[in-house]
């Protein structure tokens, strides 16, 4: 297997991706869900872009996220969740990719199932904050001072999310968000 060490612990993408950028091995990346806004989707993509990219287990806390932001499981080499830690997935997704392969827990597989049977749109983190936004019943103006936007670009949004839904208008949005899944986190 070779010299192996830790290479660091990092709080924020930018720091993940300076660290693994400046070694010239392969190395083994472990990343938490929380490790940005969007789950570390930009990280990721921008990590594939080396030219020595790292093997990417994504740990993941909370399943409901997979879900809400049909977070791209295919870009990333093992997905384990942490629940699922004495159950001894973390070694078989290590030997994985030690094998070259790719790693799911079986954990994770029946939300994933469920998940693709059917359609769900995927969103950009603003259009997620608007959908929030807009279950909490906020105006297209509410939502671009809230979140800090000029009310046309809200408006874009929010079409936006009509296209992406097939709603005739706000309501059907937050309805099939919610039929989705989409909104459960947030209104618990």
């Amino acid at each position: 297997m070779g010299e192996q060490q830790v290479l660091g612990t990092c709080v924020n993408a930018e720091e993940v991706f300076s660290l693994v950028s400046s070694k010239s091995q392969r190395c083994l990346l472990l990343m938490v869900d929380s490790i940005a806004s969007d789950h570390g989707e930009a990280l990721v993509a921008q990590l594939r872009q080396l030219p020595m990219p790292p093997a990417i287990v994504l740990l993941v806390e909370d399943l409901h996220w997979l879900r809400a932001n049909c977070y791209p499981v295919d870009q990333v080499d093992a997905v384990i969740h942490t629940h699922s830690f004495g159950s001894g997935v973390l070694i078989n997704g290590l030997l994985a990719l030690s094998r070259g392969s790719r790693y799911l827990d079986p954990a994770i597989l029946p939300m994933l199932q469920a998940t693709s049977n059917q359609v769900i749109p995927r969103l950009t983190s603003r259009e997620r904050c608007t959908l929030r936004e807009l279950a909490q019943g906020q105006t297209n103006r509410q939502i671009a001072e809230q979140i800090g936007l000029a009310e046309s670009t809200v408006r874009d949004y929010v079409g936006s999310l009509m296209a992406k839904f097939h709603a005739r208008n706000r309501t059907q949005v937050v309805r099939r968000a919610l039929e989705l899944g989409l909104l459960q986190h947030d209104t618990d």
